[in-house]
């Protein structure tokens, strides 16, 4: 499956770059965040472990690589964030010294 298909344009772009160094230079990659839509438009946010394969001439055959949906997880430091902020704002509107 071509990855245009299940992404944007800058995303596809940047897993291009992220492939072609992995090609280029053997070595693995670990990026954090990817995000990529399922066939019904819903968002999911991926760190991608990736690697290359080689034959046993030592020529490169292909990739390896883990994807973790980790979606929830952002979604919950996000909502913290924002509660932290607004936990923040309502300490310093309401404290006298």
């Amino acid at each position: 499956m071509n990855n245009r298909e299940y992404t944007d344009l800058e995303t596809a772009k940047r897993m291009y770059e992220l492939f072609s160094g992995i090609y280029r230079t053997g070595t693995p990659v670990k990026v954090k965040d990817f995000q990529i839509l399922r066939k019904d438009g819903t968002k999911l946010n991926l760190e991608i472990s990736a690697s290359l394969i080689r034959n046993s001439d030592g020529q490169p055959m292909g990739f390896r690589g883990i994807a973790l949906n980790v979606t929830e997880r952002k979604q919950i430091e996000e909502s913290l964030k924002e509660t932290e902020k607004r936990y923040r704002s309502l300490s310093r509107n309401h404290w006298t010294p």
